[in-house]
């Protein structure tokens, strides 16, 4: 064998081995998120958190919730973008995100059992 080809052989093995472990991360990611995205669905499911809650549980955000659940919608339940967003808004309205402004509570509400 020629020197030439031993040298294109090893180049071509490195670039073959590079790209496996590259396709190996990849797949690691891609398992991440679809752990994350299973956990999403399996709390949205239970229709008993907000998108905020879930956002924190799952540690994504609150777009990620919503494109996996429109993406679940559209897939699996086979029904349009267009209805996958009403469902959306309203799995929203049944469920408001509850923020608390400081400044609009009234005295009462800011007691506290440890106050």
């Amino acid at each position: 064998m020629r020197k030439e080809s031993v040298n294109y052989f090893s180049r071509k093995m490195k670039d073959a081995e590079k790209g496996i472990e590259k396709g190996r991360e990849e797949g690691h990611e891609e398992g991440i998120s679809l752990k994350e995205q299973d956990f999403t669905l399996k709390l949205w499911a239970l229709q008993e958190f907000t998108i905020e809650k879930i956002t924190l549980l799952v540690g994504v955000t609150e777009q990620q919730v919503a494109d996996t659940i429109i993406a679940y919608l559209t897939t699996e339940q086979r029904i349009s973008k267009e209805a996958a967003l009403a469902v959306l808004a309203a799995y929203r309205k049944k469920n408001p995100a509850a923020y608390i402004v400081p400044d609009t509570l009234t005295p009462s509400a800011r007691h506290t059992p440890w106050s």
